[in-house]
């Protein structure tokens, strides 16, 4: 299992292997440097299919292994799974029901990426019989601001973050709660989960998110202008199109990786034009941006 897991971290990602004019623009001392590379690339292209297949394969075989491993092993079968988007719901559900269980976070994160009809309402229910959504959201405004602290007892940050994966109205209505939250944190984590599908209440998430923007904290306040990019909102998408075109590089460079994280398909061409860019750095980094879009965008179905 080790050597398996080892070389899943190993292989080469959609983005290590990119090509393209950004990668032209590498300073490379000599022409033969610049042929070595190219024929790098060229030869890992010709391994594709075979990785391609190894990699399907791993994910199969590392789902399967991972209710019997020992809890070590369990924890790097889950950061593999992670990393490979595998399905691995049955599996996972089946751990988390076990109150011996020590990895649950990690397993958490990993339902996001199940397709397991299964897993949505699991996470739902799970997280109301352990955390009183409605009694924080009630807090928010009776508790002095020293007391709030996200719940302890299960992952909920995790299980809000899985939610994106699972898209139901029933989940669309959990979320809206729990954006409403006594804690900044599982506000902007609850609103980093909406806007991945189209609103069954369009009113009720665009007059949250709206609302949100007004949050004291900045990074409530940045998850819902990221939920409402997504769903196309004209003023959040020029928010993030104007830190593009910063002069600042540092700023820009937050700009892409927000972008990438956040799923802002809507700004692809954004990305795509910078992709060119005369910075080099700047070009290297949107062109990795766009792959890592690309490839969440597969596993999810979009």
């Amino acid at each position: 299992m080790p050597s398996t897991l080892e070389l899943c971290a190993s292989l080469p990602t959609p983005c290590a292997c990119s090509t393209g004019p950004a990668t032209s623009k590498i300073s490379l001392g000599k022409s033969y440097d610049r042929e070595a590379l190219a024929w790098q690339f060229s030869h890992l292209a010709t391994l594709e299919p075979a990785l391609k297949e190894y990699l399907q394969e791993a994910r199969a075989q590392l789902s399967k292994t991972l209710p019997t491993a020992d809890p070590a092993e369990q924890k790097e079968i889950l950061a593999a799974l992670i990393d490979l988007r595998a399905e691995c719901g049955a599996a996972v559900l089946e751990l988390l029901a076990k109150p011996d269980f020590s990895h649950a976070e990690p397993a958490v994160e990993a339902l996001g990426w199940s397709r397991d009809p299964r897993v949505g309402p699991w996470l739902r229910e799970w997280a109301l019989e352990h955390v009183h959504v409605e009694s924080r959201t009630r807090r928010r405004f009776l508790m002095p601001l020293r007391r709030l602290t996200p719940p302890t007892s299960i992952p909920y940050l995790s299980v809000l973050r899985a939610l994106r994966g699972h898209p139901s109205r029933e989940t669309e209505e959990f979320l809206l709660r729990a954006a409403g939250d006594c804690h900044q944190s599982c506000r902007a984590t609850a609103l980093a989960s909406l806007g991945w599908w189209e609103p069954w209440d369009p009113n009720a998430v665009s007059a949250r998110l709206q609302a949100a923007c007004r949050d004291p904290y900045r990074e409530v306040r940045q998850s819902a202008r990221a939920a409402l990019a997504r769903l196309g909102e004209c003023r959040a998408l020029r928010w993030f199109r104007t830190a593009l075109r910063a002069q600042d590089p540092i700023q820009v460079h937050e700009a892409i990786q927000s972008i990438a994280d956040e799923g802002l398909t809507l700004l692809w061409p954004d990305l795509d034009h910078l992709a060119d860019s005369d910075n080099a750095d700047v070009a290297i980094h949107a062109r990795e941006a766009l792959e890592c879009m690309r490839e969440d965008m597969r596993h999810r179905g979009r």
